[in-house]
């Protein structure tokens, strides 16, 4: 396989796509957000440059509650600590539009996985959400009523992405990731 084939070749920018700017405040405002269909999945590209001051110290992290804030706290750096503030923050905004309520009004449960939920909310009902976050990145994923997974690393030179693909994707999902 030549590198023009390999598909775990970089494939940033320069490939010709570009990541959107999605900060906090632009996912707080705006009309409320259409459902998922039961065929769709909507994805969100996040920045969660915790360095960054305006982020980090957003007024919009007030929608977070104290377990999320406790939470938080026990990653030990304090850039690892904002970026999981600014992922929550930005889930609770977004779960705000779509359902039409106030953010800080969401309450979540989790699977025994520990992958959450709206409280109330059986697994795999209504809104389904997931998230990921590595490095200054968050993705955040919704679909109505399925199981849903997402997944987010960043590039590390050196890193073996085949082998993390072999151990991380199903044959079918590697063989469409190849293609």
């Amino acid at each position: 396989m030549s590198m023009a084939d390999d598909p775990f070749q970089d494939s940033g920018p320069a490939a010709g796509w570009s990541i959107p700017d999605a900060t906090l405040p632009s996912l707080a405002t705006g009309s409320r957000l259409a459902l998922p269909g039961l065929t769709e999945l909507h994805v969100w590209l996040l920045s969660v440059d915790g360095g960054a001051p305006q982020q980090a110290a957003s007024p919009l992290l007030n929608v977070l509650d104290d377990r999320e804030r406790a939470r938080a706290g026990r990653y030990r750096q304090a850039e690892a600590q904002a970026r999981f503030r600014l992922t929550r923050a930005g889930l609770r905004l977004l779960l705000g539009r779509y359902l039409g309520c106030d953010p800080d009004a969401l309450h979540f449960t989790a699977n025994p996985h520990g992958t959450p939920r709206l409280e109330g909310i059986g697994e795999d009902q209504g809104l389904v959400f997931n998230v990921s976050h590595s490095g200054c990145l968050a993705v955040l994923a919704f679909a109505a009523a399925r199981p849903l997974g997402v997944d987010l690393e960043c590039c590390r030179p050196g890193r073996d992405y085949r082998r993390l693909a072999r151990s991380a994707l199903t044959d079918t999902e590697q063989a469409a990731w190849r293609a």
